[in-house]
C-alpha cells in the first residue's frame, strides 16, 4: 500500500489550497463578467415591447397569408365560374344563331300588332266621331220636336191670317220632311245641324213676325198682369195637399222618429204591400242621407212595388209625393224644369220647378211651407238617358251647402236655378234640402243604364223577384193622412257622421271595403266612404246606439253602393276575390243571407262570364 509522508501531505495540502484559490479567481472573473453584461430594468421592458410588436405583425402576417390563402380560393371559384360562362356563352350564341329566324318572325308580327293598334286607335277615334255626330242628331232632333210645338201654337194664333199660315205650313212641311230623310242617326247629324241652322234663322223670322202679328190682332201671351212668371208661381197638387195637412192635429207623444217610421210601416201594410223591415229603415236612411247622397234609385223587374214603397212610405211620415214619369223623348234639363215659350212670351214650368218654388219660400204661405218636406219621384228615370236630362240638375243639388248653412245666400248661390226670361225677370229657385229625390228603374231591354255618376251620388235598393207569390188581401184598409212632417225635426233626426258610437270600427271596416274593391277594379273615393259613413251614422237606432246596428247598416251599404258598381266584372279573375267579399259580409257584418246572395249571383254570372247583382229578397 501506498503511504503517506509530511512531504507527500504538505504537497497534497498546497495543491488543494492553489486550487481553492484558482476556483475562487476563477468565480470572481464569471462574477464580474455576469455584472457587466447584466440588462437592465428597462432594456428588458423594451425587449418585451418589441416581442409584443413581432408577435402582433407575426399575427397580421397570418392573418394576411389566411386572407391571400382565401382570396386565392376565391380567385380559383371565379376562374371556374368564367370557363363556366365562357362554355355557356357558346352554347348560346350557338342558339342564338338557331333562333334567329325566329326572331325576325317576331320582329315581324310585332310590327303587325303596331299597325293593328293603330288601326283600332283610328276606329276608336272614328266612334268618338260617331257618338258626337249621334249626340248632336239627338240635339237636333229635340230642338225639331220643339219647333213643331211653337209652329203649332203658331199656327193658332195665325188661323184668320191664310197668307201668313201659308208660310208657316211650308216651314212644318220642311221639317217633317227633314225627319223622314233620316237613314241612320249618324248620317243624319250633319244634315239635321245644317237644316238646324237654316231652320233656327226662319224660326227667328218667324218670331220677329209673330210679334207684328201680335200687335196687329191686338193679342198677347202674358196675361192680363203681363207676369212671364205667373204659371211658375201657382202651386202644384203636391204643395196644395201639403197646404191642406198643416190644420192635422198632432200627436206630442209619437213625435219620435221610430213613431213615424211605424207610421209609416203601418201606411205600406194597410196598401196590401209587404216589405221587409230592413228595407223600410234602408229606404228612410238613404233619404236622410240626401246631403251626401241625393239620389235614391229603386231598380228590379216591373210588379215589384218600386213606386208604391215611396208613395206610401210618403202619406205615412207626413211628406209630399209628387210623382213625375219620365218619358223616353227627355234628353234636357227642360224636361225637368220646363221652358220659355217665346209665342205666348211666358215660362212653361213643370210640377218639380213649380214645387220648388214654393218650397224655397217664394209663393204663397212661405212660413208653412218653408218647413215641409217633398218626395219626388222620377219613375222609370232610365227610360230615357239620365245623364241627358238629370245631370246638370244632380250637380246642382251635389252643389248645395249643408243643411246648417243653407240660409247663407252667397254659399247657396251656386246651386240655384236660374229661370231665365227675356226682360230681365229672371228667378232664381234654391232646391232646398227638405226635397228628397228618389227614381224607379225596370231592368229590361227597353231601359238604359246608370252611369257611375249618379250610382256614386245615390243609393240603389234592387228589388228581385220574390221569394213566394202572395194574393192580395181580400180587403184594402183606408190609409188616414198623417199630420205633415217638419223640415225642423227632420233634421233634429240626423246624427253627424264625425262622432258616433263605433265609428272608428266602421272607418276601419270601410277602409277594408275600399281594398277589396281596389282588388276588383272598382275602387271608390272620399265621396263614396263618406256618404257610407253618414249612412250608418243615421240609420235608426235604439236609444241612438249606433254601435247596435253598425253591421247591419254596413250591409245595406255594401248591397245599396258596392255592388251595383261590380257590374261587368270578369268572373274568370274576379271569382275568387267576390268570393272574399261574400266571406267579408258573412263573418265581418254577420249577414249571412247577403252572403248567400252574393254567392247566387256569382253562379248565375258563371254563364255570361261577367259577374252582375241580382239582388237580395229578405
Amino acid at each position: 500500500m501506498f503511504e503517506l509522508n509530511g512531504m507527500t501531505l504538505l504537497f497534497l495540502a498546497t495543491a488543494a489550497f492553489g486550487l481553492l484559490l484558482l476556483i475562487m479567481a476563477a468565480v470572481a472573473v464569471v462574477t464580474v463578467y455576469v455584472n457587466r453584461h447584466r440588462p437592465t430594468v428597462a432594456e428588458v421592458a423594451g425587449a418585451e415591447e418589441r416581442l409584443q410588436i413581432v408577435n402582433a405583425q407575426l399575427d397580421k402576417a397570418r392573418e394576411d397569408l389566411h386572407n391571400a390563402q382565401a382570396r386565392l380560393a376565391e380567385a380559383d371559384k371565379k376562374a371556374a365560374e368564367v370557363a363556366w360562362l365562357e362554355e355557356r356563352l357558346a352554347t348560346l350564341r350557338v342558339e342564338l344563331e338557331q333562333e334567329e329566324p325566329r326572331r325576325h318572325e317576331l320582329v315581324k308580327l310585332q310590327n303587325e300588332l303596331e299597325a293593328v293598334l293603330t288601326e283600332l286607335g283610328d276606329a276608336r277615334r272614328e266612334l268618338d266621331e260617331k257618338l258626337d255626330e249621334l249626340a248632336k242628331a239627338r240635339e237636333a232632333e229635340a230642338k225639331l220636336s220643339r219647333l213643331e210645338g211653337k209652329i203649332e201654337a203658331a199656327n193658332e194664333e195665325l188661323a184668320q191670317l191664310p197668307a201668313k199660315l201659308a208660310e208657316l205650313e211650308a216651314l212644318r212641311d220642311e221639317a217633317a220632311h227633314l225627319r223622314s230623310q233620316k237613314l241612320t242617326a249618324q248620317e243624319d247629324a250633319e244634315r239635321a245641324q245644317e237644316k238646324l241652322t237654316e231652320l233656327q234663322g226662319k224660326i227667328g223670322a218667324l218670331e220677329a213676325r209673330a210679334e207684328d202679328l201680335r200687335g196687329e190682332i191686338g193679342g198677347g201671351g202674358l196675361g192680363a198682369d203681363g207676369d212671364r212668371l205667373s204659371d211658375l208661381k201657382k202651386a202644384p197638387i203636391a204643395i196644395n195637399a201639403l197646404r191642406a195637412a198643416a190644420y192635422l192635429p198632432v200627436n206630442a207623444e209619437d213625435d219620435t222618429e221610430a213613431a213615424y217610421l211605424h207610421r209609416a210601416a203601418k201606411s205600406i201594410e194597410d196598401a196590401g204591400l209587404a216589405f221587409h223591415d230592413r228595407t223600410i229603415k234602408a229606404f228612410h236612411t238613404a233619404l236622410k242621407v240626401s246631403p251626401e247622397a241625393p239620389m235614391t234609385v229603386l231598380a228590379g223587374i216591373s210588379g215589384t212595388g218600386k213606386t208604391q214603397l215611396p208613395r206610401r212610405y210618403s202619406e205615412g211620415m207626413g211628406i209630399g209625393f209628387l210623382p213625375m214619369p219620365v218619358q223616353p223623348r227627355w234628353d234636357s234639363p227642360q224636361d225637368l224644369l220646363g221652358f220659355y215659350n217665346f209665342i205666348e212670351q211666358r215660362y212653361k214650368p213643370t210640377e218639380l220647378s213649380r214645387a220648388m218654388y214654393q218650397l224655397d219660400g217664394q209663393g204663397d204661405d212661405p212660413d208653412i211651407l218653408g218647413d215641409r218636406m217633398l218626395l219626388v219621384l222620377l219613375d222609370e228615370m232610365n227610360l230615357a238617358r239620365v245623364e241627358y236630362y238629370f245631370s246638370e240638375f244632380l250637380s246642382r243639388l251635389e252643389l248645395r251647402p249643408r243643411p246648417e248653412e243653407a240660409q247663407d245666400l252667397d254659399r247657396r248661390m251656386p246651386s240655384e236655378i236660374v229661370i231665365e226670361v227675356p226682360g230681365g225677370d229672371d228667378a232664381r229657385i234654391f232646391p232646398g234640402h227638405n226635397i228628397l229625390f228618389a227614381g224607379t228603374m225596370n231592368e229590361d231591354e227597353s231601359t238604359q243604364a246608370l252611369s257611375d255618376k249618379v250610382l256614386d251620388r245615390g243609393n240603389m235598393l234592387r228589388f228581385p223577384p220574390p221569394k213566394t207569390l202572395e194574393n192580395a188581401p181580400a180587403e184594402l184598409r183606408n190609409v188616414q193622412p198623417a199630420p205633415p212632417l217638419s223640415y225642423s225635426k227632420w233634421c233634429n233626426w240626423r246624427r253627424s257622421s264625425a262622432v258616433f258610437e263605433g265609428a272608428d270600427q266602421a272607418r276601419e271596416r270601410i277602409e277594408a271595403l275600399s281594398e277589396q274593391m281596389k282588388d276588383l277594379g272598382r275602387p271608390f273615393g272620399h265621396r263614396v266612404a263618406q256618404a257610407m259613413l253618414a249612412y250608418v251614422a243615421n240609420y235608426p237606432a235604439p236609444d241612438g246606439r249606433v254601435g247596435l246596428i253598425l253591421d247591419a247598416a254596413l250591409a245595406d251599404q255594401v248591397e245599396m253602393r258596392l255592388l251595383p258598381k261590380l257590374r261587368g266584372v270578369e268572373m274568370e279573375d274576379g271569382r275568387t276575390k267576390l268570393e272574399r267579399l261574400a266571406d267579408f259580409a258573412k263573418e265581418s257584418l254577420k249577414d249571412e243571407d247577403l252572403a248567400s246572395a252574393i254567392d247566387h249571383s256569382i253562379e248565375l254570372s258563371q254563364e255570361t262570364d261577367r259577374f252582375a247583382w241580382r239582388g237580395l229578397a229578405r
